[in-house]
């Protein structure tokens, strides 16, 4: 997971992903948290703390997990509240730049359920000068709370119930021009720092602080039951989300004022899971499922440019504001299972087959704020015209499934191959001029996988290797 100077995530496994930039864009990698898919990529922003594990699941993972994880999927799960009061503190001071981290939890059990509380804080310094605002960036904020609760429902069923809230709030980028070949930046702005290092001069009146600026609130809750039917286990997994999120980003990378973007996205998602899952350990072990997604993203970028002219490369002047309006309500139906079929002690063929119908209605406009006069509103006409709220509609269904053969050679190696197809929903970009360039195609993936899983010394060490070919059309 790698963090992007406009404070977003690059997210790959095996080297494979997509790309932060478009906020329109489903993920090729699913975060999922506590078992929910976090719909979007700004959801990657929110704390991580106070965990019980995180999975790392590589290739190809459509059957069971679903949504988007044509390429593999990442699954935080949260610390579940305990029956024992206990807890504990940790608070870390970084001395080089000024910072402090605070993070804690405490479970209390009772006659009417157990609970935990968690927290966690961080007040974090920059590490880059901006010499034109004084200001050392990127500085953050963020402070995270979180509430679980946990029930027995009778002898046979068990309620969980998980609410998280954030506040993030990021002053600054670190966004630099790396080189200056034309001297063009030199020439629009004399003070210009070129080269990436720990100093950088950048400045825009839209901004309180002359620096970029990022705030985002967010909060998610989930609610699981699981109850036994005789041998079977029955889960119900319900989870919600939202965030509201306002950006700033200095895009000259100058102390002047040419070329500046805002960002302001809401987002909500409510999903639902069912799950029947056999006992284990019989001649045939099965899973089966639905699940049900609602998504609404509402998103609004704003483009100011003001370059001076003669300095540009061409006759005709950049200068104006443009304002890009995009809402998309995104509906999921889907239907899947996986069955295990154990030949005897050492041999287990398992088929997956998922299908999923969904759906997006977007609109999309554009307006123009300010005009720069006839002249800026030629090359305006081009790079953002105009556009009335224009409706889009894309619907589609897939089949994707997965073979899996594994082989125990003894107590202690396991060798396996498998082959698996997913898909990742096609949809509209915002990031492009006109609606009727916006629809892009289902990204389609196959794995094919070979490998072994083994234990050595007793379990003390652990080895596995394998030999994964991917491929992935549009």
């Amino acid at each position: 997971i790698q963090h992007t100077p406009q404070n977003l995530a690059q997210v790959t496994i095996r080297g494979l992903g997509t790309g932060s930039g478009g906020e329109s864009l489903d993920q090729s990698v699913g975060l999922f948290i506590d078992g929910i898919w976090a719909g979007r990529i700004r959801e990657f922003q929110t704390a991580l703390f106070d965990l019980e594990r995180v999975e790392v699941i590589k290739g190809t993972q459509t059957t069971l997990l679903g949504k988007n994880t044509s390429l593999g999927a990442v699954n935080v799960i949260s610390r579940r509240p305990g029956d024992t009061l206990s807890g504990y503190l940790q608070a870390d001071y970084e001395i080089e730049f000024d910072s402090a981290y605070a993070t804690g939890a405490v479970d209390i059990p009772s006659r009417f359920g157990n609970y935990r509380l968690a927290f966690n804080a961080a007040d974090e310094a920059g590490y880059v000068d901006n010499e034109t605002t004084g200001n050392e960036v990127p500085e953050r904020d963020q402070t995270t709370l979180r509430i679980g609760a946990a029930w027995e429902i009778g002898a046979v069923g068990d309620l969980l119930l998980m609410y998280q809230w954030d506040d993030l709030e990021i002053r600054g980028d670190t966004f630099q021009p790396d080189q200056d070949k034309l001297g063009f930046m030199a020439q629009m702005d004399p003070t210009a720092d070129i080269g990436i290092d720990q100093v950088k001069n950048a400045w825009t009146s839209y901004g309180p602080s002359g620096d970029a600026h990022d705030e985002q609130e967010s909060q998610r809750a989930i609610l699981q039951y699981e109850q036994e039917f005789g041998l079977h286990l029955f889960t119900s997994l319900t989870g919600w989300s939202e965030y509201e999120n306002d950006r700033l980003t200095d895009s000259d990378f100058l102390s002047v004022d040419y070329l500046t973007t805002v960002y302001q996205s809401d987002y909500d998602q409510f999903s639902q899971e069912f799950r029947l899952a056999s006992p284990g350990g019989e001649r045939l072990d099965y899973i089966v499922g639905m699940y049900y997604l609602d998504g609404t993203l509402d998103y609004v970028g704003l483009t100011d440019t003001s370059f001076p002219w003669p300095e540009l490369p061409s006759p005709l002047p950049l200068d104006s504001t443009s304002e890009l309006s995009y809402r998309q309500d995104t509906e999921v139906w889907s239907l899947f299972g996986q069955g295990t079929l154990n030949f005897g002690y050492k041999w287990r063929l398992t088929l997956g087959l998922r299908y999923t119908d969904e759906e997006k209605d977007a609109l999309f406009g554009r307006e123009r704020l300010r005009s720069g006069g006839p002249l800026a509103d030629v090359i305006a006409d081009v790079l953002a015209p105009e556009v009335d709220p224009t409706p889009l509609n894309r619907k589609e269904d897939n089949l994707d499934g997965s073979v899996n053969i594994q082989y125990d050679v003894n107590d202690a190696l396991m060798a396996f191959f498998s082959w698996a197809t997913g898909s990742k929903s096609g949809g509209f970009s915002v990031d492009v001029a006109l609606p009727e360039e916006a629809e892009y195609e289902t990204e389609e993936a196959e794995t094919v996988e070979l490998g072994i899983k083994s234990e050595w010394a007793g379990g003390a060490a652990l080895l596995n290797a394998s030999l994964f070919y991917t491929e992935i059309d549009d």
